[in-house]
């Protein structure tokens, strides 16, 4: 069996180990980066909201009106460090590519009710097709305005992982 290509694209994370324990793919494991929770990202903005509400707001912003794909300010705030990389070409392909996704619309009612926090969670609050699943890792960084240490804790007790 050839071996899969790493996908670079981060909106669907969430059900990549769901579909590969449920193909039987023989996959010798699955590495989560920064992957958002099963239970979404609202946590991470309420908790935005008491302690950063800026942050909050430029997080609405850049994905919930979408102008992580429009506005550069919006963009390297949420997805890099202010004084830091990338340079301006770079941001503005990183900000194409952002548009590209956002053309995608998402039914968010329906998808809150789709999240594995509350479609797949055993009674223990872990997925109940682990057993079925390659070993995950799951990472997350220490400046990551979007998953934060509460959202990368959330994720690794869902798929398991100490």
């Amino acid at each position: 069996m050839d071996t899969p290509r790493p996908s670079t694209r981060t909106n669907r994370t969430r059900r990549v180990p769901y579909q590969v324990a449920e193909a039987g793919l023989e996959l010798r494991g699955l590495a989560l980066l920064c992957s958002v929770p099963p239970s979404g990202t609202s946590g991470t903005v309420g908790r935005y909201l008491l302690r950063k509400p800026g942050l909050a707001w430029a997080i609405v912003r850049g994905f919930v009106l979408k102008q992580c794909a429009t506005d550069a300010a919006v963009c390297r705030r949420i997805f890099f460090a202010p004084d830091g990389p990338p340079g301006d070409a770079d941001l503005a392909r990183y900000m194409a590519n952002f548009g590209r996704d956002a053309a995608v619309g998402l039914d968010l009612s329906s998808a809150l009710k789709q999240f594995p926090g509350r479609t797949a969670a055993g009674a223990d609050g872990r997925a109940d097709w682990l057993p079925r699943a390659p070993p995950v890792l799951v990472l997350g960084a220490e400046g990551d305005v979007v998953v934060d240490l509460p959202a990368v804790q959330e994720t690794a007790a869902f798929y398991g992982v100490r």
